[in-house]
């Protein structure tokens, strides 16, 4: 996943821990959160330590709204295979190792 967000609407949690959850159940591997408005608050708050997570890093989308990544993204070929994915949201097949986000990139 690519987690783009700002800063100041995030409010110390990053994730929505409730009372009827079990939060040391919770795995996070391989996301890429940037903090646009303060590039250094990228670090997020989880209840768990994060496997391979890149923070702080502009994933350089391709442009306002277009969520595909451009040449040079720190989220190109930085994720984790998952078996019950074969493709992207455009149905491409993502690489090995595959992009992190929702698309595999340019």
């Amino acid at each position: 996943n690519v987690i783009y967000f700002n800063s100041g609407d995030v409010g110390g949690a990053h994730v929505n821990v409730g009372p009827d959850t079990a939060p040391e159940t919770f795995a996070f591997a391989t996301n890429l959160w940037f903090a646009h408005d303060d590039p250094s608050a990228s670090t997020p708050n989880l209840p768990v330590a994060e496997q391979g997570g890149i923070t702080g890093s502009d994933p350089m989308f391709v442009s306002p709204g277009d969520y595909h990544l451009a040449a040079g993204s720190p989220a190109l070929s930085a994720g984790n295979s998952i078996p019950e994915l074969s493709g992207d949201n455009d149905g491409a097949c993502y690489g090995s190792p595959p992009s992190i986000g929702a698309f595999a990139g340019e």
